[in-house]
């Protein structure tokens, strides 16, 4: 059993956890040795890549992941986040929606998508996408904010106006709201 790729699997996810990303790669290739087509230990792997700054090996990983396994969400995700990162905001676009698809409650990913929709001028499906993290869990402030910021492009303002209120009541931390708010109410013509 100390041998099993399990075992390998859950020693790196270890070392992952604890930021020691040469050990946890050096984990990975050891359990992906005894199962080369386990697309966790792959995806695992390249996290730990991407952490030790060997990019172009973390986006193999994430590609070969995904050529293996097309349905494994989180090699999309994480391919969409290097596409993303290089600019790439297409292709990153195309990578969280594929994570999306195959996992539709991945929140992570919807968040990621809607922002970037959001950021490409796709308003209206930003707003669905944002809606629907919101509707999973609406204490995620990156969304509560992404929804309303994408409202007020759309000159919804007064659901932005209810939105940015509710954001400030339930996320008392982030001064964002409040400020977001404070600007909308400055500026809108009515």
């Amino acid at each position: 059993m100390l041998h099993s790729a399990i075992s390998y699997e859950i020693r790196g996810t270890r070392a992952l956890n604890n930021a020691d990303w040469s050990t946890a790669a050096a984990q990975f290739r050891q359990g992906l040795a005894l199962e080369p087509s386990n697309p966790t230990l792959r995806h695992k792997l390249g996290t730990a890549l991407y952490q030790l700054g060997e990019v172009r090996a973390a986006q193999q990983a994430f590609e070969e992941v995904i050529r293996e396994s097309p349905e494994y969400a989180r090699a999309h995700y994480s391919l969409g986040i290097l596409l993303e990162s290089d600019g790439r905001h297409q292709e990153a676009i195309e990578r969280f929606s594929a994570a999306v698809a195959h996992d539709p409650e991945y929140v992570e990913a919807r968040v990621r998508l809607a922002g970037l929709l959001r950021r490409s001028g796709r308003l209206r499906q930003a707003v669905t996408h944002y809606e629907h993290v919101l509707a999973i869990d609406p204490r995620i402030a990156e969304a509560a904010f992404g929804h309303a910021m994408a409202l007020v492009r759309l000159e919804q303002y007064q659901e932005a106006r209810e939105r940015l209120r509710e954001g400030a009541r339930v996320h008392r931390e982030e001064p964002v709201f409040a400020h977001a708010l404070a600007r909308l109410l400055a500026a809108v013509p009515d």
